[in-house]
């Protein structure tokens, strides 16, 4: 009942449309602000969860209540290994237990064409995900995919900052770098794309958690970089290390180095979100930034630069701005 093949998730008859997933624990924090920000562009929501035991089930099936032609929920009853854990470098992807197979449960229970996979801390710009799910709809050829970006937000001192743990290097650099934190960015794993026998989740062999090769489907020429979600694990109270199986003592956790580092942040490695704005314009290009930001957090300020030497914003880029404006609306 629980294992699944490839053959479940791409054999059967799918009708048009995109269908959002998500693999749910305890995302009782900010799983209304998900479901709210993203449905409206979805054809579909499947919303799958697993061993909460916060309000996680009812807040799903609330949101089912109120979509119930959109929205279908599941739980998904075995236990799933955390990742980072050594358990989860060692067990087989079609385990029950194996965060892959998790994942592949959840996306064979998707019945549209296209898929993406959606968490349940992401905030999206909604406005902005609409316009890129209609976009992705009509243009979007089966054998391209549609990454979208998010940035990765966490609370300090009351004010809304940005991870920097990298310099201002948007992304992990190089195959050895070591991961000390969370980048500014979403690495663009959340990608719409059109559900064949390529689609199928494995065990990253490194971290334990798990991926999905879509190699074989080349981005989207016209996809932009800019932000389509806040992403709000590090605004959760744990800093969303809840669910990574880390009791907080020893190293035999491959991210034991990071999950010390977000759960008690130096400021060093944080930034105000104009300055990552100016090093990284292109994932803010087109976004009425602080407009959306006050939208989504209307009682939490955002902390502003204080007399840090930044990049100055040139003609170029101010109408690189205007144009996104009007191509992706």
């Amino acid at each position: 009942m629980w294992t699944i093949e490839p053959e479940q998730i791409w054999k059967k008859a799918r009708r048009p449309g995109i269908s959002g997933f998500m693999r749910l624990k305890n995302e009782a924090e900010c799983l209304d602000r998900a479901v709210e920000t993203h449905i409206g562009g979805l054809d579909e929501l499947v919303m799958v969860y697993n061993d909460c035991s916060d309000e996680t089930p009812e807040i799903c099936r609330r949101w089912a209540h109120k979509f119930p032609e959109k929205i279908k929920i599941i739980e998904y009853e075995p236990r799933v290994i955390p990742i980072g854990t050594p358990e989860s470098l060692a067990i087989d992807a079609r385990s029950p237990h194996c965060i892959a197979n998790y994942y592949n449960f959840a996306l064979s229970h998707t019945s549209c064409k296209i898929a993406i996979k959606i968490d349940g801390d992401h905030q999206a710009v909604t406005k902005r995900f609409t316009n890129i799910c209609d976009r992705v709809r009509h243009r979007l050829p089966p054998k391209r995919r549609y990454p979208i970006y998010g940035l990765n937000l966490t609370i300090d001192r009351s004010e809304i900052v940005i991870y920097n743990f990298y310099h201002y290097s948007p992304r992990f650099t190089g195959q050895d770098v070591t991961k000390i934190g969370p980048p500014p960015f979403t690495s663009g794993d959340h990608a719409f794309y059109h559900v064949d026998a390529t689609c199928w989740h494995t065990v990253d062999p490194v971290e334990g958690f798990e991926v999905i090769d879509l190699a074989d489907k080349p981005r989207f020429r016209s996809a932009p970089l800019t932000y389509c979600f806040f992403h709000l694990k590090g605004m959760k109270a744990d800093r969303g290390t809840g669910n990574w199986g880390w009791a907080g003592k020893g190293n035999d956790h491959v991210r034991a180095e990071w999950i010390a580092n977000v759960v008690s942040v130096d400021p060093s490695h944080l930034a105000t979100i104009e300055a990552m704005r100016r090093h990284n314009p292109l994932y803010f290009r087109g976004a009425r930034l602080y407009e959306e930001l006050r939208e989504a957090f209307p009682t939490i300020p955002v902390r502003m630069p204080a007399g840090a030497s930044m990049p100055k914003r040139g003609v170029r880029d101010r109408l690189a701005d205007l144009w996104y404006r009007v191509a992706y609306p």
